[in-house]
């Protein structure tokens, strides 16, 4: 609907086309006005007069456009236009919301990517749904997307993990043993200690070399990364991709950099120096004085590799802690020849609530709360929506006993129940039809001839809560457009709350079957549980049938 107004505005100033939040003031609008009143040295309210007079009789599918101030054009649909909406849902069914915005493009989705020195962390996880539903937002809006899981299996961390575990290995053995400085602690790492003698752990490290640090770090890591992505299919992850850093040819991203002069000389090691002025704080070491390659180095390769890979677009879901990585990434890959190839979501860390208190959650310490249990306590529904429920870049507080609760007060159980009334009421449409006199009429039917007829031509009307209910069953195809280009992923659990509530209303205010309107009624209720089924199917939430 946004793309219809700006077709009739014709718009060339890249002007919002926005939904109105208050009802009384119509559905969409527009600051068309208020830019060209700016570019004119003109009165924004003549501007939007002037506007809506040029503009008949293009907007004769309105029920009213109006100017309010200071410069605004509102615009309110004819019920002929909604039933029409009303009938597309129906009939479209799964495929409502599909947008060809990505059509043609090819977009990696690189999400989770957890260090593997230990289980998945309640904080990392939280990309986890992040990242998915953003791909299946971009799926929907027609881009061929790959989720892609980047393992890193190289570097300090790897050492650092192994001598940890030969620790608790030599202290299991009665030996003298020291814990590294910076070293893993906790019962998660010694369990693995112990389960390193064991096949097929032990035959793993025979074939390395036997039990170095470096050979119990490299065992470890893949034991992670297996259980990671285990923990991540409960969530209801798949990925279709992994990569891992050790298998990335950083070498010959290091020629290219050297090729494309992008290196420089400075205390023994190289550094990326792109040539651009405004990017001199970007540089950054590439190659360490001892020859040995950086994460920065292996990064950059990776991200070719992707490129490489044919991808038009590549978006990186990843943890606050990363934010100082974003600007010499970009600069790299601007430096390279792919401008705004390369976008980063950041997320923000999770605090769990339990009984009202903060749960303490350190790696290092081994006092952390695993995904695992989490999922295990408030199941993967649950988990994904609270991870979801707020932006990206806001600090969540999981509070775990409202995530429990089966009550409206638990805004995934509100949403639910939802879609469970709205298949019972179609259940008992279908089911008790012909006591009530009538066709028993099943939730696939299309509307009667009739009742279309008499929509379109303004006989029956919609109720003012039946129409706040199909305002929002408009604005989903807009929604799932605006999210394939903002990223913002938390506004689909807006949506579905606010479905919700609006259908609950009408539920509770207005008689269903029985009623003068029961046709027309049913069709809203269609079409409504076709909508939020989508919402939930685009958040990898379930839509029961019963609760």
């Amino acid at each position: 609907m946004q793309e219809n107004i700006r077709k009739i505005l014709k718009d060339k100033t890249q002007a919002a086309v926005f939904k109105v939040d208050n009802e009384q003031f119509g559905d969409y609008a527009t600051n068309i006005a208020l830019i060209l009143a700016k570019k004119l040295s003109q009165d924004p309210m003549k501007v939007a007069q002037q506007i809506i007079t040029d503009l008949n009789p293009a907007i004769a599918n309105f029920a009213l456009v109006t100017a309010v101030k200071p410069g605004f054009i509102n615009f309110s649909l004819l019920d002929a236009e909604i039933v029409k909406v009303i009938e597309d849902i129906n009939s479209s069914k799964g495929t409502y919301g599909e947008n060809s915005f990505g059509k043609g493009k090819r977009v990696n989705v690189e999400f989770v990517s957890a260090n593997p020195t230990g289980p998945l962390h309640i904080g990392n996880a939280r990309g986890g749904p992040i990242g998915d539903v953003l791909a299946s937002v971009l799926a929907k809006s027609g881009y061929q997307v790959t989720r892609e899981y980047y393992h890193n299996n190289l570097g300090v961390q790897v050492a650092r993990l192994g001598e940890s575990i030969l620790y608790y290995i030599k202290k299991a053995k009665g030996e003298e043993a020291v814990l590294p400085e910076g070293g893993y602690k906790g019962s998660y790492i010694k369990d693995l200690a112990d389960q390193m003698g064991s096949d097929p752990n032990a035959k793993r490290l025979s074939d390395l070399g036997g039990q170095t640090p470096m050979n119990l770090g490299k065992v470890a890591v893949e034991y992670y990364l297996k259980d990671i992505l285990e923990v991540c299919q409960k969530i209801g992850i798949k990925f279709d991709k992994i990569s891992k850093e050790s298998q990335i040819k950083t070498d010959l991203t290091v020629e290219v950099l050297t090729e494309k002069n992008l290196l420089k000389q400075k205390d023994g090691a190289l550094w990326f120096a792109p040539h651009d002025d405004l990017l001199a704080d970007r540089e950054c070491v590439v190659v360490k004085s001892d020859g040995a390659k950086t994460y920065f180095a292996n990064d950059i390769a990776y991200h070719l590799q992707k490129l490489d890979e044919g991808n038009d677009l590549l978006i990186d879901v990843w943890g606050a802690n990363h934010f100082g990585h974003i600007p010499r990434m970009q600069a790299a890959m601007n430096a390279l020849g792919h401008k705004d190839k390369l976008q980063v979501v950041l997320y923000q860390w999770v605090t769990l609530i339990r009984h009202g208190q903060e749960v303490s959650m350190h790696k290092r310490t081994g006092n952390f709360v695993t995904a695992q249990e989490v999922l295990n306590e408030v199941g993967a529904d649950a988990l994904r929506w609270f991870f979801l429920d707020k932006d990206a870049q806001s600090h969540i507080k999981f509070d775990l006993d409202l995530a429990k609760k089966q009550s409206k007060e638990n805004p995934v159980y509100y949403v639910q129940y939802a879609h469970a009334r709205m298949c019972s009421v179609l259940g008992k449409a279908e089911g008790e039809g012909e006591h009530r006199g009538r066709t028993p009429m099943k939730a696939s039917d299309p509307p009667p001839a009739s009742l279309r007829e008499a929509l379109r031509a303004g006989v029956l009307g919609f109720d003012p809560i039946e129409r706040s209910l199909v305002r929002e069953l408009i604005y989903f195809p807009d929604l799932v457009e605006d999210i394939a280009q903002t990223y913002k992923v938390h506004e689909l659990t807006g949506y579905a709350l606010r479905l919700a509530d609006r259908f609950h209303k009408f539920y509770e205010t207005c008689t269903i079957l029985g009623s003068p309107q029961e046709e027309q009624r049913l069709e809203i209720v269609k079409a409504s549980r076709q909508v939020l089924k989508n919402t939930l199917d685009l958040l990898g939430i379930t839509a029961p049938e019963k609760m």
